[in-house]
């Protein structure tokens, strides 16, 4: 049988400065949750080794974080990796289920608690994951006449248009804050 690989959170390799993301809850019950991609031994000496990707309020993520968790360890079992779960502070996520991640977290983070709860269990976990080769994501919206979707391919993400905090960042890398710590 072969020995299973070491893992820290969920998925990330037991590698000095990989490239991952991290979920970082805070501590205080109302600060948002934020997640951020680690560039690790790519991004050593620059000043975009770690850009916030997301920040959701801490309400929204409350309605998604066990459906998120479940759909990560689900993809970790696939794998044969062990399963994790989400704490106060940084919590790793492997780099591609990461990627999975900022594609939801980009679809609820202007959302209600409410409109985020029906974006993540009204539909497959499917539709927001980055490892088909084309696939899309419409955040449903009570608002008239938003039809954002982001698009899914291969291994870029593009967003609909930039409307969004991180629609804006993505588009704009300098408007994304670097990590200082």
């Amino acid at each position: 049988m072969a020995e299973k690989l070491i893992t820290h959170g969920f998925g990330v390799p037991n590698d000095p400065l990989p490239h991952q993301f991290l979920i970082r809850i805070p501590a205080g019950r109302t600060d948002p949750v934020e997640v951020w991609e680690d560039f690790g031994a790519a991004g050593v000496g620059t000043t975009a080794q770690r850009l916030c990707r997301a920040t959701i309020p801490r309400d929204t993520w409350r309605q998604v974080a066990e459906g998120v968790k479940a759909h990560l360890n689900r993809r970790l079992k696939e794998k044969d990796l062990k399963a994790s779960r989400f704490k106060a502070g940084d919590t790793r996520v492997e780099r591609i289920l990461g990627r999975e991640l900022c594609v939801l977290t980009w679809a609820i983070e202007d959302a209600t608690p409410d409109e985020a709860a029906i974006a993540f269990t009204g539909r497959p976990s499917a539709t927001w994951r980055s490892s088909d080769s084309s696939a899309s994501l419409r955040a449903p919206s009570t608002r008239t006449g938003d039809t954002s979707a982001w698009t899914i391919s291969g291994s870029s993400i593009e967003p609909p248009v930039a409307t969004s905090r991180m629609a804006r960042a993505s588009r704009f890398p300098s408007a994304t804050r670097s990590l200082s710590r």
